[in-house]
Formats: C-alpha cells, structure tokens, sequence
C-alpha cells in the first residue's frame, strides 16, 4: 500500500512542478478548404491544405462538420446569399499529410479548424459550379501515428 502512495505522491509533484510544453504559433501563408455537394452526401466531407514557412498539411475527412454552404439551402439556387465559413473539429479533420521541417507525417488528424470569409452569392450555372472566395482560417492540428482517438502518439 505505501508502494501505491508513494508512486502516486510522485506523479503528483512531476505533474505540479513539469513545465508546460507548449508548441509555437505556425503563420499559414496560403491554403485550401474544399467541399462537395450538400451535408451528409457521399463524399461531401473537407478537404484541405496549408502551408506556411517550413510546414504544410494536406487531408480531409469523411464527416462534414459545420461547413455552412453546405446546410444553407438545399439544393441553393441562383442568387442565393450564402456563407464560406467552416468549423471543423475532431475526426472531421480525417487524415493526410503534414510535413514540418522537412519531416514527413503520415496519419489521423485531430484538432480545431475555424474557416471565416465574406458572404457570396451563388452564380448561375447549367452543371456543377466551383466558387472561389477568400477566407481567414485559425486552428490547431494534432497529427496521430493512426487514428487520434485512439493512439497515443501524437505530432501537436
């Protein structure tokens, strides 16, 4: 019983007195949110990329999130006004590729993703349709070994 106590008292005081580890802001410079057809569709999950200076991340997820285009209107239609942005977190983030410093990352991402941008009004059009607009994005990224929920080797 004294063994437990102790190991106890001892993660105790390693978990008061450790230093927070905390990673540095990265500056996204360019990136990529994209999405297809209406919520809950076939393959209607994001799909992203960023980079910035010595990083870049490419994936997407099966779930949609919160993309608002997306649950707007259904189906939109001509000169409908309607939002760009996006929040997207947990297993919505997926999977894909990041490479920091040159060190590829394979694996599940996890995370919180906030995508903000003006309005647009939807254009007419006789078959599919890609609207460009530009966003702001913040968020955080954890890159897994395999899936986040469940491994516990993480890139943050």
């Amino acid at each position: 019983m004294s063994k437990i106590v102790s190991a106890l008292g001892a993660l105790f005081l390693i978990a008061i007195f450790s230093p927070a580890s905390r990673a540095d802001p990265l500056v996204v410079t360019s990136g990529t949110l994209s999405v297809t057809g209406l919520a809950g569709g076939p393959n209607s999950g994001p799909h992203f990329t960023f980079s910035g200076t010595n990083f870049s991340v490419s994936g997407g997820g099966v779930t949609t999130g919160s993309v608002f285009s997306q649950t707007a209107c259904a189906p939109c239609e001509a000169g409908d006004t309607i939002s760009v942005s996006a929040f997207l977190a947990g297993s919505t983030l997926g999977g894909g590729t990041a490479i920091f410093d040159g060190v590829t990352y394979n694996g599940g991402f996890a995370g919180l993703f906030q995508f903000s941008g003006p309005p647009i009004v939807v254009p007419t059009a006789f078959s599919d349709v890609t609207i460009t607009s530009p966003f702001t994005f913040s968020g955080n990224l954890l890159v897994c070994s395999g899936n986040c929920l469940i491994s516990l080797s993480c890139l943050a």
